[in-house]
């Protein structure tokens, strides 16, 4: 009897001594169980085991901001500037780690809370260390974008292949992206002044060909080059190519002369005639000639432009040429130069169609 009764005792004793785990039905009972659990560790435990509890409790809620230093910026250059704080806490919250929550603890004494909650920061704090060193070698994958595309792009597409978190994947996605378009719109930058350049100069083939260079130098087949030089180059040179070939083949000029006459104005002036004809099937919108005179040595030293030919309905008295009609003068009638040119050896002179337009191809 005095046995049965010091083993009940101790029974008892072990009892009351063992350590409280988190057990509840009703969120009354879990905030009570909380409490004695907590009160069951020593004091300086006490607030990690509440931030376990917070942690666990709060886990499907938006990842917090990790609390370390600012970093730069990891795409400075090709997005809208925000501190890498924010880039590693959006990251952490895409991050695939372990799912938690307050069910996790459910039979946990103190010290196993703690310990999963050890478990749970170590993990994380892994992620924020893995995210860093990402961002560090996509910066470095992306210095070289201002200068070296091609280098940019391979290094990125080396560090997709390292990586197969979806939020790495799907980063390293925008930054290709990005780095295509920024690498698309310097190209049309620097093309741009070279075609106009040729424009300028009615180079129409030289500017063609710089557009199609352009059209190649470009990546990304979605890209649309926004350039109105661009556009200009492309439409100019098979216009002007037609254009070329119909006057090689088809246009006529079936009179040039250049001489002094008397008019009633002034004497001496020099004077210009000059006439053609269109022997071709297409009807010419524009027909233009320029008339050089020169000097004793040969040396152009002027030029008169003469429209044969124009659908400018303002100049009424030079329709465009359809096909067999011809451009003449009146009788005795000439181009008369203002200036008195008097370098000009009279009759030095040649002429060159610089312009011609065809009418749209029926």
């Amino acid at each position: 009897m005095r046995y049965a009764l010091i083993l009940s005792l101790a029974v008892l004793l072990v009892g009351c001594f063992e350590e409280p785990t988190l057990t509840w039905t009703t969120d009354v009972e879990l905030r009570q169980s909380i409490e004695n659990v907590r009160e069951s560790l020593p004091d300086s435990q006490q607030v990690i085991f509440m931030d376990a509890i917070h942690l666990y409790q709060t886990a499907n809620d938006p990842a917090p901001k990790p609390s370390f230093d600012h970093i730069e910026d990891v795409v400075e250059r090709i997005e809208a500037k925000r501190d890498a704080y924010d880039f590693v806490a959006d990251m952490l919250e895409a991050y695939p780690h372990s799912q938690i929550s307050i069910e996790d603890l459910r039979g946990k004494t103190g010290e196993q809370i703690l310990e999963a909650y050890s478990s749970v920061i170590k993990e994380r704090e892994a992620h924020v260390a893995e995210i860093k060193a990402f961002e560090i070698e996509l910066k470095e994958a992306l210095k070289t974008i201002d200068s070296d595309y091609q280098t940019t792009y391979d290094s990125l597409i080396l560090l997709k292949e390292k990586t197969t978190v979806p939020a790495f994947v799907e980063r390293i996605e925008a930054s290709l992206d990005n780095a295509v378009y920024f690498h698309n719109t310097r190209l049309v930058k620097s093309y741009n002044p070279k075609i106009e350049a040729a424009l300028d100069a009615d180079d129409f083939e030289h500017a063609y060909q710089l557009a199609k260079e352009l059209e190649g130098a470009v990546m990304g087949e979605s890209f649309n080059i926004f350039s109105y030089r661009y556009d200009q180059a492309l439409k100019k040179y098979p216009a002007w190519k037609e254009g070329q070939e119909y006057l090689q083949n088809y246009v006529e000029i079936t009179e040039f002369t250049t001489r002094r006459i008397d008019t009633y104005r002034r004497d001496n002036a020099p004077a210009i005639r000059i006439a053609a004809r269109n022997n071709g099937d297409r009807t010419i919108n524009d027909l233009t000639v320029t008339v050089y005179l020169k000097d004793a040595e040969g040396k152009r030293i002027h030029e008169e432009k003469i429209f044969l030919a124009t659908d400018n309905p303002y100049i009424y008295d030079k329709p465009p040429l359809k096909p067999g009609y011809v451009f003449e003068m009146e009788a005795d009638h000439y181009r008369i130069v203002k200036q008195p040119l008097n370098a000009w050896k009279t009759g030095s002179a040649e002429y060159e169609v610089t312009e011609i337009e065809l009418a749209p191809n029926e």
